[in-house]
This record gives structure tokens, C-alpha cells and sequence, in this order.
């Protein structure tokens, strides 16, 4: 069993599995981590049998860098691997990484686990930033998509908090800008709560955008858990525009640190005419900077690419980048590999099966879907 005290890997370094949520936390804002480094996220991702470890690495007592382990680990696959969201918050000189990564790799064989999977938000363009992890015995794989494995997008837009409110909307798309400014003139009502109202609004819109646009609708039991272990503990809520009293637009917002996160939005289509997205999107980011978050992640564009006009996704991508939001090309995942014989076949049902299941996941998600919201009432 591996040891949970602190390790030291050099002269006043040290790597430890912390276990005190306080310490963890102060650990993971002094090193400027994300809200998928938190306690709240490991606790949530714990509820799909991804169970957390946290690892601390420390200088003379003062926190380096951390590093959130998720362990899959089910009856069908006999071996675990892990995933580390959003990869090691902290700065490491070259060395230090690969020494953590030896620690790493030490973790990995004593819970028999196939490999490491990090995300870092490293820019596709920074050669340099990918090497240092190459040099640490990380494989830098091909920018692929593996929906069912990230919590991170590779292709995302982001919005730049620092300026004021004012600045903000100066510098927004026209038509964004009329929108949120008119909002009240077409019977428009917006809301933001955690409670079983904004949950059934919410998890109504966003099963039915899921199921037009061929994405995975959230399953209503991880959204309760969701809300549970990261929004109520203030991480995040729940925005909702209403006409007329009837939902027609939605999206749950989270963020820790200095950066805040969309994480599911959905929206009534036949309703597209009373332009509720673009004022909904600005309270999530009023609710951002309230926060003190200094970047809105407002997700990804659907492909990994700029999709050129007349492609699916442009529209997804026109809209967001009519509130300032510049695009950002991340370098995708690196594997740090344990048990090599199992890697290579892990790859391959990865490769092979990874579309495919993400389809029937779809189909099976939707079906359920509308069964839950038929005994919702909705």
C-alpha cells in the first residue's frame, strides 16, 4: 500500500496524499488551480466511481503544486487507470517535474493502475510547455477526441474578466449588446438558484438541445450530485430565462480561483427569436467577475477546429465570440504509462470503441431523459 505521509523526492521537497479538505484547498488557490483541482470536484467525480486522490508537493512547507487523481476502477476492468484533471497546478522547474513524475510512476505501480491521463491547459502552440512533460516521461498523444474520459475541452473560447462591466459590453458584438439591453422590453425574466425549479427548467432545456444537437444528456441524478457537492457549497449556480413564466433558456456556471467555467447550457430553439441566450450568458458573466474570477471558460465550439461559415458548429462559435471570447487550441492529453502491455490495449478499445460508445451512451441518455421528464411532469 502506498505510503500517505509526505515523501521527500529533494532536499526540502516534498509529495504527499493529502487528506484535509482545508489543506487541500489553501494548497490548491496558493498554487492558482482550477476548479477541477478542488476537493468539491473530486467529491462530485467520486459519485461516478472516480475515486480522488490529491496529491500535495510542498517546498520548506509552503504548497508547489497539486495534482487531483481520479481512479477508475470497475469489475469489468480488472486493472485501474487514472485521470488528472486540468494535469499539475503549480510551477515546476524541469527537474522537479520529472522527479514528481517518478513519484507518479511509483504511485501507479503500487495500485497496479495502466496510466496517467493529464489535460494541462497548455496552448497547442506552446512547444515548449508540451516538451517539459515529454521530458518528464509523459506521452504527448495525438489531439484526439475522447469524450468519455475529459473533463477539459480541447478547443475552447475563452472571455478576458479583467476589464470593467462597462469595458465589457463596449467591446461585445452590436446585436449582443442590444439584446442584453432589451431584454426586459420583451417580457423576459431571469432567475439564479439551486433549488428543484431551476433543476427542472435547466435539465428540461439542456436534454432537449442535447438531443438536437447529438450530444450526451447529463443524467438527472449526476446533476443533483453536481449541485450538491460543488454549487451549493458556492461554487456555482444555476441561471434561468423565463417567458412568460415558461423556460426558454438555461445554463449552470461554476468557478474557484481565478477562473470560471460553463459548464451546460441549453435553450428552447422555437423561442430562439427572443434572443434570452446572449442576456443569460451576461449574468453568468456579472456572476463570474462578482466572484473575482479574471477568465470566463465558456466551453468549447463542438469541434476542434475554427469551424468556417457554413459548418455545423459555426453558429456555436459566432455566438460566443460576439461577447469578446478569443479561441483557444489546447495541447490535449499526455499519458503517463505504467503497465505497458495493458496501455497498448487500453488504447486500442479506446480507439476503436470510444465513438461508438459515446453514441449509444447518447441514445441511451435521451431515452432516459424523456422518461425522467415525463414523471417530472415536464
Amino acid at each position: 500500500m502506498f505510503t500517505l505521509g509526505a515523501e521527500r523526492i529533494h532536499t526540502g521537497l516534498t509529495v504527499e496524499l493529502c487528506q484535509d479538505p482545508a489543506t487541500w484547498t489553501a494548497a490548491v488557490l496558493a498554487v492558482g488551480g482550477n476548479l477541477f483541482h478542488t476537493w468539491h470536484w473530486g467529491e462530485y467525480r467520486q459519485t461516478q466511481h472516480w475515486r480522488p486522490w490529491r496529491v500535495l508537493v510542498r517546498e520548506d512547507g509552503r504548497p508547489q503544486a497539486v495534482l487531483q487523481l481520479l481512479e477508475f476502477r470497475r469489475a469489468f476492468l480488472p486493472l485501474p487507470i487514472f485521470y488528472g484533471p486540468s494535469g499539475i497546478a503549480g510551477a515546476l522547474d524541469p527537474n522537479t517535474l520529472a522527479e514528481l513524475a517518478s513519484w507518479l510512476k511509483a504511485f501507479l505501480h503500487s495500485q497496479h493502475g495502466i496510466c496517467l491521463r493529464i489535460d494541462p491547459p497548455i496552448l497547442q502552440s506552446d512547444v515548449g510547455g508540451q516538451r517539459i512533460l515529454v521530458d518528464a516521461g509523459f506521452r504527448a498523444l495525438p489531439r484526439q477526441w475522447l469524450p468519455l474520459f475529459s473533463d477539459i475541452q480541447r478547443s475552447v473560447m475563452v472571455l478576458d474578466l479583467s476589464r470593467p462591466e462597462a469595458e465589457l459590453l463596449a467591446h461585445m458584438r452590436t446585436s449582443h449588446r442590444r439584446y442584453i439591453r432589451h431584454a426586459s422590453e420583451k417580457n423576459l425574466r431571469f432567475e439564479s438558484g439551486i433549488g428543484e425549479q431551476q433543476l427542472s427548467a435547466f435539465y428540461g432545456l439542456v436534454s432537449d438541445t442535447a438531443a438536437a444537437k447529438g450530444f450526451v444528456p447529463p443524467d438527472l441524478g449526476l446533476l443533483r450530485q453536481l449541485i450538491e457537492k460543488v454549487l451549493r457549497p458556492g461554487l456555482g449556480t444555476v441561471l434561468v430565462a423565463r417567458h412568460e413564466d415558461t423556460p426558454i433558456s438555461a445554463l449552470m456556471v461554476a468557478g474557484f480561483g481565478t477562473t470560471a467555467y460553463l459548464l451546460y447550457a441549453g435553450s428552447d430553439a422555437k423561442q430562439r427569436s427572443l434572443n434570452a441566450n446572449e442576456p443569460l450568458e451576461w449574468m453568468a458573466i456579472q456572476w463570474a467577475k462578482s466572484q473575482g474570477c479574471r477568465e470566463y471558460d465558456m466551453g468549447g465550439i463542438g469541434t476542434l477546429q475554427i469551424p468556417q461559415q457554413g459548418d455545423p458548429y459555426h453558429g456555436l462559435y459566432y455566438f460566443k465570440l460576439g461577447f469578446g471570447a478569443e479561441y483557444r487550441a489546447l495541447a490535449g492529453y499526455f499519458d503517463l504509462v505504467n503497465n505497458s502491455a495493458a496501455y497498448q490495449m487500453h488504447r486500442f478499445l479506446e480507439l476503436k470503441g470510444a465513438k461508438i460508445a459515446y453514441r449509444m451512451l447518447a441514445r441511451l441518455r435521451s431515452m432516459r431523459a424523456g422518461l425522467t421528464r415525463r414523471q417530472m411532469g415536464g
